[in-house]
């Protein structure tokens, strides 16, 4: 059969190839843009752009701190040393040939030591093992013994070697010398132009490192860029902190200087975000300050996603719905529902402090914290829920035991009602007619669960009795309650609640209270608050009974018309039927409960209702209640609030943002608004009440309630207390309980009385250096039952009815404050002519013109001073002289002069340079003995 081929040949393939070819074509072309499309959006990240901006603002920076240096320049001076520095090589000109002769002399003594130290090394290794065996002698092994006669030989050899070598060294040496004293003047003076122009100098080699250039921008080039990239991520991995991701533990990696590129850096504490620098820097961040950023990074204070680079991300968390528009608009930002702990506002950023200090009373330097811990301790918010550190407080309400002897049942019905009809800045929060307990929805309900809580409160409370109250002025006593120091914990007035700090409120107001309280209890309790709470911490101020029933009078004719006047909440046969039968069905069968309801008299449904309902709204969290001495508090647990995820928050169908602070803004201002368009019965609702907290009110608490996380930091990060921080804390904790800082300024806070006393000379004194000032026994018995140190004030220091641990913890406090010891004495001798020199001084400078035993003349209180009698057993020497070289540093404002100043070269001249050869130290010294010996 023969073949012909006709047209096209056939190669036999199962595919077109010419096809295929433009399907390859095509692939390759998107696989190359893909590559470059995927090379470019790596090289355009979000965070490089940050580098490349910030680069350029360190370059702007440079430059003009370069500007700033050349002009703080002093041109003349510069001058003469570049003439110094031309003469001085001249002068080395003229020296020259010298000068070269001694470097080839060194050149060559060097060549010659490294061959002597050679032979020198050689000689001595070969000296040391002989000498080793020689040593051993009779059991060296066989043939190793070495004989004396080998080993003088080898010292006759070896000593001389090291001679020489020691012999070139000292001549080097002698060389190099030499040549530095030639060289000596240029030396100095090139130092000293150096020395000048130093800044200058790294400024420039700095702006080297980031000008334009191809170096600078070829490394930083896609498939380049791992060499040497001055862009890149940059983080820091803390030390022992690990995080769970996915359930497994990870080291915790924070890369927040990726763009927060001048956090550290004190020269952007002007510069826009994210370059801004990081606000106190001596406390923060560097490697000096308590937190260094290697130790703590950032995430374990503010929170977030520390791995992350991209704005959205890393979890930022508007502070105000102006910014979370602002970040909208511009990053595109959207709330991350996926990560468990969000970054903290800006304005909540101290609520990480607790995490590392939670056994401090207060955080130093974290004044919105410690202002939202006081203010949730205030609120009582510990009560219904556990919070951690608040587990051994006493609570915050007075105590009911015995509350029929202070008022009636009227006024506290209509209290129980609505706390703040009657004082607006109560911290006593309402129940009843919230959203979901309006009056015109549940009817009586609301008035009958008052009159039953009130009915059962009363009917278990134990009376008092009282004796007869002495007639007092109601003038007499206004001016005591103003001027004794009542105005340190309490207020007179509503319209001042929301302007005098904390500490004026840590007692309840005072407004109104001739509607609230019987005359009897009011003059028993002045006198002696402990007789009807004996866990109070109200003090007594030691009042007569006269000046007790001034101060009575005056605060029974505070009164409240307007409340006085309004219905008194009375319970409804029906709805006390309705409430019982309620709380018999949870005991009881239906037909059982019913049977049971029948039986019961009309007031013992009453008492039994108001049990129930104290039970389930919680009073007990805040008061005494007799009855509910073991209950348990009704709230959810607080103590990890701060790290649950918000997936198990009940948003129910309130339209607000789906995070944290927006759930606790919402809880906080309408707590029964989640049970908006839910059908419950009673016992179902939300018993939340309602505190009318401020919008800033809010925050402090939601601040504190977003710090109780479940975080754990290692030992090493976590503030760990010594003995003496420990003693110290103790101490404050009982300062803050007894609120000694309403009337006093301890630790450079507190002295709220001070803004109601006009006079400085009138106020009480700053406790500033308390523990370095008195002595440990005599501030033990004062702290105990208090004596007159100021005659002059009006203002009383109380009796606080201290136990002695408490007395013995406050004074051990102060004293760890500052370092003292608590038992030194100063009974050694001292030199009686010291002693005569102190007396002479206190004579010269008039001392007891001021420091005088009672009231003399005309005097104003400012320049007061108490007595000199009082020193021997008040006040340590040490102290004493401290105290004499600056009044100032120790109580800013004091009208105690300086006799010492200090001049401008930080020299201390004395007053009086004919006594003790004029040493101003010696003098304070002598003064100090002699007032602790005053009268002895």
């Amino acid at each position: 059969m023969e073949w012909r081929i006709v047209g096209k040949v056939d190669p036999g393939h199962a595919y077109d190839i010419s096809g295929l070819n433009v399907v390859f074509a095509l692939s390759s072309i998107g696989l190359f843009v893909t590559t470059v499309w995927m090379i470019w959006h790596d090289y355009s990240r979000e965070w490089k752009g940050y580098q490349r901006e910030f680069i350029r603002l360190e370059r702007q920076t440079a430059e003009r701190q370069l500007e700033e240096a050349q002009a703080s320049l002093d041109p003349a001076e510069l001058q003469r040393l570049e003439e110094q520095l031309a003469a001085a090589d001249t002068a080395l000109a003229q020296n020259q040939q010298g000068i070269d002769e001694r470097e080839a002399r060194r050149e060559q003594l060097r060549d010659e030591r490294y061959l002597a130290d050679v032979e020198e090394r050689e000689l001595k290794s070969v000296y040391d093992s002989k000498k080793f065996y020689y040593e051993e002698g009779e059991h060296a092994p066989p043939g190793k013994g070495v004989s004396g006669e080998e080993l003088e030989e080898l010292e006759r050899q070896f000593f001389p070697a090291r001679d020489r070598r020691i012999a070139l060294d000292y001549e080097i040496a002698q060389l190099d010398r030499e040549l530095r004293e030639i060289r000596a003047e240029r030396t100095t003076i090139e130092a000293e132009r150096r020395s000048l122009t130093e800044r200058i100098d790294l400024i420039r080699r700095r702006l080297s490192t980031i000008q334009p250039s191809f170096p600078n921008f070829f490394r930083n080039l896609p498939l380049v860029d791992f060499i040497d990239p001055s862009i890149e991520i940059r983080q820091v991995l803390v030390q022992n902190v690990t995080e769970d991701l996915n359930f497994i533990q990870v080291p915790r990696v924070d890369r927040c200087m990726t763009c927060h590129l001048g956090i550290d850096n004190p020269d952007y504490s002007d510069a826009p975000q994210p370059f801004r620098t990081h606000p106190a820097l001596e406390l923060y961040l560097s490697s000096e300050s308590p937190h260094p950023i290697d130790n703590f990074g950032c995430t374990g204070c503010h929170g977030g996603r520390g791995r992350a680079t991209t704005f959205n991300r890393v979890t930022h968390t508007p502070r105000n719905d102006a910014q979370r528009a602002e970040w909208e608009e511009t990053y595109d930002w959207v709330e991350d529902h996926h990560w468990d702990q969000p970054m903290y506002p800006a304005d909540f950023s101290q609520s990480g402090c607790l995490k590392c200090h939670s056994d401090t009373v207060n955080v130093p330097r974290a004044d919105d914290f410690n202002r939202g811990r006081a203010f949730y301790e205030k609120a009582g918010c510990w009560g219904c829920h556990n919070t951690r550190g608040f587990e051994e407080r006493r609570k915050v309400g007075p105590d009911l035991a015995h509350v029929v002897s202070k008022t009636t049942p009227e006024w506290a019905a209509r209290w129980v009602k609505n706390p703040k009809s009657f004082k607006p800045s109560t911290f006593m929060p309402r129940f009843w007619n919230l959203e979901n307990n309006l009056d015109a929805e549940v009817g009586a309900r609301n008035d009958t669960e008052v009159a039953a809580i009130v009915a059962y409160v009363f009917g278990k409370s134990e009376s008092i009795e009282y004796g007869p109250v002495p007639n007092g002025d109601a003038a007499r006593g206004r001016g005591l309650v103003e001027s004794v120091g009542c105005l340190g914990c309490h207020i007179t007035d509503e319209a001042e609640a929301a302007q005098v700090p904390l500490q004026r409120r840590h007692g309840p107001s005072l407004a109104g209270l001739g509607s609230k309280v019987s005359r009897e209890f009011l003059f028993n309790w002045v006198k002696n608050p402990k007789h009807y709470w004996p866990d109070t911490f109200m003090p007594n101020l030691r009042l007569t009974d006269q000046e007790a029933a001034d101060v009575t009078s005056y605060l029974m004719a505070l009164r409240n018309p307007e409340f006085e006047s309004q219905l008194v909440p009375q319970a409804d046969r029906a709805a006390l039927d309705e409430i019982a039968l309620e709380f018999l069905r949870t005991r009881l069968p239906d037909q059982l409960a019913q049977e049971r309801l029948a039986s019961m008299p009309a007031e013992e449904k009453l008492t039994y209702s108001g049990e129930n309902l104290i039970r389930r709204y919680g009073c007990f969290g805040c008061h005494e209640i007799s009855g509910f001495e073991n209950a348990q508090k009704i709230g959810v647990d607080l103590s990890d609030w701060g790290s649950k995820m918000v997936t198990r928050l009940d948003f129910g169908y309130i339209d607000i943002d789906h995070t944290r602070r927006a759930w606790l803004g919402q809880k906080l201002n309408e707590p029964r608004s989640f049970d908006r368009g839910k059908v419950k019965l009673p016992a179902e609702k939300l018993r939340m009440p309602y505190f009318g907290f401020s919008e800033e009110q809010v925050d402090d608490v939601a601040r504190n309630i977003l710090a109780q996380v479940r975080d754990e930091f290692p030992l090493e990060a976590v503030k760990r207390l010594d003995a003496a921080e420990a003693v110290a804390e103790r101490g404050r904790r009982i300062i803050h309980e007894f609120n000694c800082k309403g009337c006093h300024i301890i630790d450079g806070e507190g002295g709220a009385i001070y803004e109601t006393i006009e006079d400085p000379g009138m106020r009480p004194p700053n406790l500033n250096t308390q523990g370095l000032k008195t002595k440990a026994d005599w501030l033990f018995h004062f702290l105990k039952e208090p004596s007159t140190v100021r005659f002059w004030l009006n203002v009383r220091m109380p009796t606080f009815q201290f136990a002695d641990d408490q007395a013995n913890t406050l004074v051990r406090a102060f004293m760890a404050m500052e370092n003292a010891d608590p038992f030194q004495t100063d009974d050694q001798p001292v030199d009686p002519e010291l002693l005569s020199q102190g007396q002479a001084l206190t004579a010269r400078l008039r001392c007891e013109q001021c420091h005088i035993p009672s009231a003399a003349g005309t005097m104003s209180a400012s320049q007061l001073a108490p007595s000199f009698r009082l020193s021997p057993d008040r006040l340590r020497p040490e102290w004493i002289a401290r105290w004499l070289a600056d009044p100032q540093a120790i109580a800013p404002g004091t009208q105690m002069p300086q006799f010492w100043p200090v001049d401008n070269d930080g020299k201390v001249i004395t007053p009086v340079p004919e006594y003790l050869g004029g040493d101003p130290m010696r003098q304070m010294e002598a003064i100090a003995a002699y007032l602790v010996r005053y009268g002895r």
